[in-house]
Formats: C-alpha cells, sequence, structure tokens
C-alpha cells in the first residue's frame, strides 16, 4: 500500500527501511499518483452477448497510459501476482474484464465490449451491466455514479422475409418488407 495520499499525477519515490528508518533505499523507484476517472455516457448502450461492440465511453480524468482499460460488471482477474483468477467484487465473472481501452482524449476512449459465455446468462434475453474505468488496469471508480450502465442481449434471428416482390425491390426503396424472427427487442 502506498501511503500517504498526494495530488494526481504526481510522482513520488519509493523507498524501503528494514531498521525502523535509520536507512531507506536508493535506487530511486517512483510510483505516479493517477486521477479517478469517472464514466458519465457511453454509446452504443447496448450490444449482443458474443461482444466485439466498439464502445465510445465519454467522462473525465482518463489518463493515456498502457493500462487503461473498460471494466464491465466491476470484474477484475488478477492473475498478475496470484497467477490465479480472483474476482473483484460482484461474484461470477460474468466476463472476461477489464479489457483495454484505447485513450483518444481525457474525456473520451473506446473499447471493445467483452464476450459474455452462454453459461453466465442462460435463459436471459437481457444483462445489464456497470461499466467504469481503470487508469491503471485494476482501479476502476466503483461509486455508481461514476458509471454506465450497458445492456447485453441474445441477438436476434431473422426466420422468414417476405415482400410484394420475394426477396428483392426497387432500389428507389418504397417497397414494404416483412420480417419475422427470434428474440427481437421492441
Amino acid at each position: 500500500r502506498v501511503e500517504p495520499e498526494v495530488e494526481e499525477g504526481v510522482y513520488v519515490s519509493v523507498q524501503v527501511s528494514m531498521n525502523k528508518g535509520s536507512n531507506y533505499t536508493d535506487n530511486y523507484v517512483f510510483y505516479r499518483y493517477l486521477p479517478t476517472p469517472n464514466v458519465t455516457a457511453i454509446y452504443p448502450i447496448s450490444g449482443p452477448y458474443r461482444g466485439g461492440t466498439r464502445l465510445n465511453v465519454t467522462g473525465n480524468y482518463f489518463v493515456n497510459t498502457s493500462l487503461l482499460a473498460c471494466v464491465f460488471n466491476l470484474s477484475i482477474v488478477d492473475t498478475i501476482l496470484s497467477g490465479t483468477p480472483y474476482v473483484y467484487p460482484n461474484g461470477p465473472i460474468p466476463t472476461q474484464s477489464p479489457v483495454p481501452a484505447h485513450f483518444i482524449s481525457p474525456t473520451l476512449l473506446e473499447c471493445l465490449t467483452p464476450e459474455v459465455p452462454s453459461y453466465v446468462y442462460g435463459s436471459n434475453l437481457f444483462m445489464v451491466v456497470p461499466v467504469a474505468v481503470a487508469n491503471s488496469f485494476v482501479d476502476p471508480n466503483m461509486d455508481e455514479s461514476s458509471m454506465a450502465n450497458y445492456t447485453y442481449y441474445v441477438e436476434p434471428i431473422i426466420t422468414k422475409l417476405t415482400s410484394v416482390s420475394d426477396q428483392q425491390g426497387s432500389e428507389y426503396g418504397n417497397v414494404v418488407v416483412k420480417v419475422a424472427g427470434l428474440y427481437f427487442n421492441n
């Protein structure tokens, strides 16, 4: 744990003492305090369970680091130190999260939504998960007012397409086409 808290963006020297403060390491290792990111909106607000939807995230305090990430459902798989998955804090991992984010500006980034395995959503046609941002991969802002909700859904399946002229029509449009299928959203 790094203490005390200081102003964001500040680099501090990290030193260790093995004899209660008489001597400290002098190899000049630095730690950077990053601001806590806030998410104010996402677009689009929904996508299929298979993932891969390009998500635009707006907010503030996004920092261009190699560890910038989108965190879905506050699930963080921590294998860096332990080598074994650790889920934080909402139970079973609904998504492989966090996912890397692409920095565009301090107020805009984008990421690809992760897949949700079918064993997680089962027969649920929809699943809403909070989306947060972490400037250093595993430290998302967990304040509910600093997240946005993303809805995963089962992709619709077209079973029948009909029109007056079968499955084709004029390039000028104005042809009524009827679509039948499964899992359509209102």
